[in-house]
């Protein structure tokens, strides 16, 4: 960033925090006290930059003739400052609330006309919060991918011409890409937990490349810190719960069938356990479909059981054996 954008924001934040830059001491009983704006990284964003600072105080301690008393009875005080935004047009300061996580989200509500969907876009984010919320103990990284895994989808919205239907195709990277941009900086996170949420967000919807290269997902495991695949198996399964129950037994399937392909590569996946556990979770909650109702009588069978007669149920479905009519696999939400 060039030294004149860093200066006009600098003075910018001198004047909103009333920071005096003279050279004049403030006396105090022997006490003079000088203040100092420390800005220690910026942030560009689309219409701005945010700013994360401190100020420090140092205070000299005189005697009753003038003379420093030294180190001894100095000091400097660091106070840690919220993170401000400065704006592109007029370099004015805004105060920032980083403890409230959701960013103005409702300006990426859209409407979502297509048969996955029975709610907007807020009302399915709160449909997959809820199904998370309801079944597991909420933590906040899995809270904050759900909430904004969605948000670039007004972005890639679409007509399918011949349906009519609303489409969101590369929805998944353009909400990670907005999150970056737009309520990352806002957030009290580290860079590797910022970058652990954008890459949930981005490939909550993998599962559905059925003919994946095996190399591409070594790399999805090997890119990504032990608990990864958990995590992003958590957020496929809330997603698909949080739709319309239309296809909801295919997209199941579609992560039974994703966590199946990661458990035969040649790499250790230490977390593959748990990433069943809530696939199975879904597939209870599901129990009364067609697909799954009969793969769910006894709670004792392992995965590889449940998942061999789920198999099998899915291809005769696929075939007509069942004598339901299969329904053409349309763009996933």
């Amino acid at each position: 960033m060039n030294s004149e954008i860093v200066d006009k924001i600098t003075k910018a934040l001198r004047n909103h925090l009333e920071i005096d830059t003279s050279d004049e001491d403030y006396y105090f009983y022997g006490t003079s006290t000088d203040e100092k704006l420390q800005i220690n990284n910026i942030t560009e964003i689309s219409d701005g930059y945010i700013v994360d600072a401190e100020i420090l105080y140092t205070t000299t301690t005189h005697d009753a003739y003038g003379q420093d008393l030294g180190a001894y009875y100095d000091g400097t005080e660091r106070v840690e400052l919220k993170p401000l935004k400065v704006n592109k047009k007029d370099f004015k300061v805004v105060e920032i609330n980083s403890d409230n996580n959701i960013q103005n989200i409702e300006k990426y509500n859209t409407t979502q006309n297509n048969p996955h969907h029975n709610k907007d876009l807020l009302g399915h984010t709160d449909a997959c919060l809820d199904y998370y919320e309801t079944y597991y103990e909420p933590n906040e990284t899995i809270s904050l991918a759900l909430l904004y895994h969605d948000i670039g989808k007004s972005a890639t919205k679409g007509i399918n011409k011949k349906t009519g239907f609303d489409t969101f195709y590369g929805h998944a990277e353009k909400s990670a890409e907005i999150f970056l941009e737009e309520i990352a900086p806002y957030l009290d996170k580290s860079p590797e937990e910022i970058n652990y949420i954008a890459e949930l967000i981005k490939n909550h919807g993998f599962q559905i490349n059925r003919n994946v290269a095996e190399e591409k997902l070594i790399a999805l495991v090997e890119n990504h810190k032990e608990g990864y695949i958990s995590d992003l198996t958590l957020m496929m399964t809330a997603d698909v719960m949080g739709q319309s129950e239309y296809q909801r037994e295919e997209k199941l399937q579609d992560i039974v069938n994703f966590v199946n392909k990661l458990k035969d590569l040649p790499i250790e996946i230490k977390d593959i356990e748990a990433a069943e556990q809530h696939i199975l979770l879904a597939i209870e909650n599901e129990k009364d479909n067609i697909v799954f109702k009969k793969n769910l009588n006894s709670p004792k069978e392992s995965f590889g059981q449940l998942q061999e007669k789920t198999e099998k149920e899915y291809e005769a479905q696929s075939k007509g054996e069942t004598g339901r009519k299969t329904a053409q696999p349309m763009e996933r939400s």
